[in-house]
């Protein structure tokens, strides 16, 4: 991106800072300011037909949340809340449009990350169809490992959610793991073992 434009859009930008539990915001909420994320992670839930909230993803930094409001102009779709300390950018509704209308292009830069995301929910999908639970869970605390180090910060059930099995099936992998000194677990949260195999 040329300098030029890179002040520009600094520029049209708001920093944020949330609070590690807090919410940025809430499904079905108007869908009016998008985010980058500049440092920390965030979990983003979607509520079943039931009102179970499922977790299906965690994003960090560079990763853009709230994009799809601007770009089809929908309500929220998730629930985003913040898992660690969460510095952000923010871009109003007003200000995409004014750089929409001023940067011949830009519009197509939420467009690319709407692309990108359907292309990873259909790598999921096709994940979910074809790799067992177990696997599934292995994979899952592979990826939480390279984010957050040897402690995930998040609750089992959480971790489950992210890995699209049943708590009955995440609760024997992780005895399995804590079985062969994978995993260990402590007031409900899992570390990872160092050098124990996971990667």
């Amino acid at each position: 991106m040329p300098q030029a434009n890179q002040a520009k859009l600094a520029r049209a930008m708001t920093r944020r800072q949330f609070n590690a539990g807090g919410v940025i915001f809430w499904e079905d909420d108007p869908g009016e300011v998008v985010y980058v994320i500049d440092s920390g992670y965030v979990l983003v839930e979607h509520s079943a037909p039931n009102g179970e909230s499922l977790p299906f993803a965690v994003l960090g930094a560079a990763e853009i949340i709230g994009e799809d409001g601007l770009v089809v102009g929908t309500d929220r779709l998730s629930t985003v809340r913040a898992i660690t300390e969460v510095n952000a950018l923010s871009l109003s509704r007003a200000a995409y449009s004014d750089l929409c209308t001023n940067w011949p292009g830009f519009d197509h830069i939420p467009a690319q990350t709407l692309a990108i995301k359907n292309r990873q929910l259909t790598d999921a999908l096709i994940e979910a169809r074809h790799q067992a639970p177990e696997e599934r869970m292995r994979k899952q605390l592979q990826r939480l490992g390279r984010m957050f180090g040897d402690e995930i910060p998040l609750p089992q059930e959480t971790i489950a959610g992210l890995a699209g099995t049943s708590p009955a099936t995440a609760k024997g992998v992780f005895n399995a793991l804590r079985g062969n000194g994978t995993i260990d677990i402590l007031d409900g949260r899992v570390f990872i073992k160092t050098g124990a195999g996971l990667a």
